[in-house]
């Protein structure tokens, strides 16, 4: 008999941890079952403060939208084991509910104890369709759970939950007495003895500790100095090899234990492990290395070891060229501003490329040995130590002073700075946020950003001063550094040990250990690590966060979640992903060899070279479970699959609440998931959707199709003369392509992008991250995915652009 404690509630300190100040927040939160670009952090956020400030209480005012709240909600045991059945008073004014449901012994407390509470909660959305209960599967017999109800009165494609909803939490104990906790006397102890260092291969850590007896294992890691964004997996006895991290970037372990059920579920999660750091294995050195980085506004260049430059990024309106360096061009030093990029020559010449409005580009005749370049100057150090600079003179950033010799030179946004050989730095130019008045010590190195400048002073700590509403221009940064670099709104500095360190804009910060240096961005930021390979994070809307790689790829997906992950299919046939995943198996893909490969939400498949499908992730549908046989293509949704078999039928599978897994008879060519519905091309040309239909997105126009693609609740098609054609929802102007003929097109929720038939890439929609802004050059394929883009150039690279928080739009 279940009890039910419908008055029970928690209070805010146990349910809210950020409450009592043990929360960090991460993109990409829990299981939540939110519409894909729905799910963004800031309205995750505010749920999280929304259940803050109001845990402990039981008044439930009307929400949002004219939706009252879900009442009496109840729960009660299920008619199989393991099921519980949670019932409320019907809503008619609500379009969607929301079940959510925790368990409070395995899930809760251990999420609670790493700092991501909203880990533990798992959700799901069901259309009101009269409904007023729904049936919870897979629960733990016997265990704690609490459960909420929360209604929507939004149309699907912009559902707006209640801005300060009021949640419902009930206690179902079940037959057994309350559970002790996970620490209570008789769980297993934490694993002792754990190590780690570098594996054998590129990109993996080798770990070991004691094994623990009678326990399950769940290994635990993160890239960043915080905790946050970590990943994990279950692991078995006492060793383990993590692999598909980010070759020479350190991380941190940590290894905890607990009950398994008879079926495999955890019971009772107990201690954690020492924690440990580890730098996975470092991939070999190209040939030419790097030797310095330098990243300008929206592009990047590298300065390679026997002087050769290498740039990527956006190359200017009107053909300005800041990242194309002159053909056969040789440097010993390498700085890049806004849209432009100057270097020094192996005869001591100062030579640019790129915009020249301003004469920043000009460079005067003559010997130099250091260089500057700003947003529109530049500032180069002669050979007797004046400093000479050219370009915009608009608040005077290139009067340097006369008698003065300086052993450094740096130029910011419309300020310049130089070291003298006391130590002392001097600046001239804009002063507007006192960026050019520098503080009264002595300094070996100094940075000038857009509106600040930093410097490492003489003890090695750092100093800065300017515009700081970011917090990028801190008076005083304690520690040992050898290196600093002033961006946009963000700050970076490489430690004495080689650990990197940031501050400012989040969005633009670079995470790990072994670098040299350091070089930041109007938005984005570069590092250069010991093995001499360059690493960007942050802003990567023109391409300037993905430096060139040698390896090629027939194939990439990109994942429409928007924190996001990308998985491409090299020419050798291994699938290799990179970006962010809330389960950590999305980005491990199987050993073997692969023809094409398909992200889906939360779920990746690819059809492997002998025709068999595998698929890995989230596979709460059965999204990731596909069917025997030989498939000649497959496309991973939003929680479901679809594939073309061999002889043409359609088979899907997963999630079939709209029908979007009950594909028509008949012959295919082409068959593509979206988010809650989908469609093929049948051997004739003609197009055929099913699924959820409110806008439109399964109703296509008469014609013959090459190709079509489903995206979250539109749908785009090549017509067989070329033009593309898009139906559904066109809220942010994704259904509305240019005129042209294409090849193929690609369509997520929000914008949607196609290969032009000359190899030129174009996008149309929702543009906050870049996504739509693809760079230049010819492409053979395209993906859009949630707020980034990726595309398989001519010659085999990818290129991705748009949003990078994660690294999805950097690939390896």
């Amino acid at each position: 008999m279940v009890e039910v404690a419908s008055s029970q509630r928690l209070t805010s300190a146990a349910m809210c941890p950020v409450c009592a100040g043990g929360f960090t927040m991460t993109n990409g939160i829990g299981n939540w079952k939110w519409p894909r670009w729905r799910r963004a952090p800031a309205l995750a956020i505010i749920l999280l403060l929304a259940l803050c400030a109001i845990a402990g209480t039981d008044s439930a005012p009307a929400t949002a939208q004219g939706a009252p709240p879900a009442a009496n909600v109840r729960a009660a045991d299920g008619p199989n084991p393991g099921e519980v059945v949670v019932t409320w008073d019907a809503v008619p004014e609500a379009t969607y509910y929301r079940i959510g449901y925790v368990n409070m012994v395995a899930d809760y407390p251990i999420a609670k104890a790493r700092g991501d509470w909203q880990e533990a909660f798992i959700y799901v959305d069901i259309l009101n369709r009269g409904q007023s209960s729904y049936t919870i599967p897979r629960l733990e017999p016997g265990v704690r759970h609490a459960f909420s109800v929360l209604t929507n009165s939004s149309r699907y494609g912009e559902p707006t939950w209640p801005v300060n909803p009021r949640w419902q939490f009930l206690t179902v104990a079940g037959q057994s007495p309350e559970p002790p906790g996970p620490t209570a006397p008789g769980a297993p102890a934490g694993p002792t003895g754990l190590t780690a260092v570098p594996g054998p291969d590129a990109g993996q850590v080798s770990l070991s500790w004691t094994p623990v007896a009678d326990a399950a294992l769940r290994l635990v890691w993160s890239a960043r100095p915080d905790g946050t964004g970590s990943r994990w997996h279950d692991a078995d006895a006492g060793s383990a090899v993590i692999s598909g991290l980010e070759a020479g970037l350190e991380y941190s372990f940590v290894v905890i234990a607990g009950y398994a059920s008879s079926d495999g579920e955890i019971s009772r999660w107990s201690g954690f492990s020492n924690r440990v750091r580890a730098i996975a294995q470092a991939a070999p050195a190209p040939e030419a290395a790097a030797s310095a980085i330098a990243a300008g506004g929206k592009h990047t260049c590298m300065l390679q070891t026997d002087g050769a430059v290498v740039c990527w990024g956006a190359n200017g309106d009107a053909d300005k060229g800041q990242a194309a360096p002159p053909p056969g061009v040789t440097l010993t030093a390498i700085t890049a501003g806004y849209e432009h990029t100057c270097g020094i020559t192996d005869d001591g010449a100062a030579g640019c490329w790129g915009d020249n409005s301003s004469g920043q580009s000009h460079a005067p005749a003559g010997q130099f040995t250091a260089i500057g370049a700003g947003h529109a100057h530049t500032c180069a150090l002669r050979e007797n130590g004046s400093a000479q600079c050219w370009g915009s003179n608009e608040y005077g950033q290139r009067n340097a002073p006369a008698g003065v010799s300086f052993t450094a030179i740096t130029a910011g946004g419309e300020h310049s700075c130089g070291l003298r050989a006391d130590g002392r730095v001097q600046c001239w130019g804009d002063n507007y946020y006192r960026q050019s008045a520098p503080p009264n010590a002595r300094f070996y190195a100094v940075s000038a950003g857009t509106w600040h400048t930093c410097g490492i002073k003489r003890d090695s700590s750092i100093a800065c001063w300017g515009a700081n509403p970011d917090g990028q221009a801190p008076a005083e940064v304690e520690g040992s550094y050898q290196s600093v670099s002033a961006g946009g709104k963000h700050t970076c500095a490489a430690a004495a040990d080689g650990e990197s360190h940031c501050w400012g804009d989040g969005n633009s910060r670079i995470y790990g250990a072994s670098f040299l240096s350091l070089s930041a961005g109007e938005g984005h930021t570069c590092g250069l690590l010991t093995d001499r390979k360059v690493v960007c994070r942050g802003d990567n809307r023109y391409g300037q966060g993905s430096p060139p790689s040698s390896d090629t790829y027939t194939s990439v997906g990109a994942s429409s979640w928007y924190a996001g992950y990308t998985c491409g299919v090299r020419t050798d046939g291994r699938v290799v992903c990179w970006g962010a995943s809330q389960f950590f198996d999305r980005l491990m893909p199987p050993e073997g060899s692969f023809q094409s490969v398909s992200a889906g939400y939360e779920h990746t498949c690819g059809v492997r070279t002998d025709g068999r499908v595998v698929c890995w992730g989230y596979n709460e549908y059965g999204q990731a479970f596909p069917p025997r046989g030989a498939f000649q293509s497959v496309s991973a949704g939003y929680e479901h699959t679809c594939g073309v078999r061999t002889d043409g039928r359609v088979v899907c599978w997963g999630n079939n609440i709209d029908g979007q897994t009950t594909p028509p008879e008949g012959s295919f060519q082409i068959v593509s998931a979206g988010d809650r519905h989908t469609c093929g091309v049948r051997t004739d040309g003609r197009v055929v959707c099913w699924g959820y239909n409110i806008d439109g997105q399964t109703t296509p126009p008469d014609g013959t199709f090459q190709m079509v693609n489903a995206g979250g609740i539109h749908t785009c098609g090549v017509r067989t003369d070329g033009r593309v054609v898009c139906w559904g929802y066109n809220g942010d102007g994704q259904a509305t392509p240019p005129d042209g003929t294409f090849q193929s097109v690609s369509a997520t929720d929000r914008h949607t992008c196609g290969v032009r038939t000359d190899g030129r890439v174009v996008c149309w929609g929702y543009n906050s991250d870049g996504q739509t802004t693809p760079p230049d050059g010819t492409f053979q394929m395209v993906s859009a995915g949630g707020n980034h883009t990726c595309g398989v150039r001519t010659d085999g690279r990818v290129i991705c652009w748009g949003y990078n928080w994660s690294g999805q739009a950097a690939p390896p």
